[in-house]
């Protein structure tokens, strides 16, 4: 997550869209995963969330 932070913190057009293709290929590595393990990435960020 350190490479999505690195990318806000200059919001240039180029990082913009690093950014965004950055989020795009995570979101569907997590689509692909089995459902159990997708299961338990979803409740570890839900928790994250609540701290």
């Amino acid at each position: 997550m350190r490479a999505v932070a690195a990318l806000k913190e200059q919001a240039t057009p180029e990082n913009l869209l690093l950014k965004d293709e950055l989020q795009a290929t995570v979101l569907k590595a997590i689509e692909d995963l089995p459902e159990d393990l997708k299961t338990a990435i979803m409740l570890r960020e839900v928790r994250r969330l609540e701290l």
